[in-house]
Formats: C-alpha cells, structure tokens, sequence
C-alpha cells in the first residue's frame, strides 16, 4: 500500500538526516540544522515535524515515480 511505502520512505530519509546532521553538525561542527526547539527532537537533527513533511513529500512523489520498495511486493 502506499501508506506504507511512504511511511518506509519518510523512515529512511529520516534515518539519513539523522547521521548526515551527527556527521556535519555534531562531529564535524558545522552547525548546518539545528531541530533543538522544536518538539520531540532527537538530538536536535531531527523531528516529527520534519519527518511528517518527508512523508507527505513521499505521498506527493512515490507514485508519480512509480517507485516500488522489494520488501512491500507481493
């Protein structure tokens, strides 16, 4: 279902942004984001907020791609 493709889909970018910001951000110091105000953050890289947008990004997307993830076939 497509829910559920986004919702795998919004996971990884999520993930990805997660150590993308502790590699720049945290090890690196570069200070690109910072979430830390916002609600429910984690280690101030990412957020529900932000998650949300990738999922709705996912919704708008994923089917215009055409994209199927292996793991959801049947």
């Amino acid at each position: 279902p497509l829910a559920l493709r986004c919702l795998a889909g919004a996971g990884f970018i999520t993930g990805f942004e997660l150590a993308v910001g502790l590699l720049c951000n945290r090890l690196l110091g570069w200070r690109v984001w910072d979430y830390s105000a916002q609600w429910g953050n984690l280690w101030g890289q990412v957020c529900p907020r932000f998650s949300a947008y990738w999922y709705l990004l996912c919704l708008a997307l994923l089917p215009v791609m055409g994209v199927t993830l292996p793991f959801f076939s049947a």
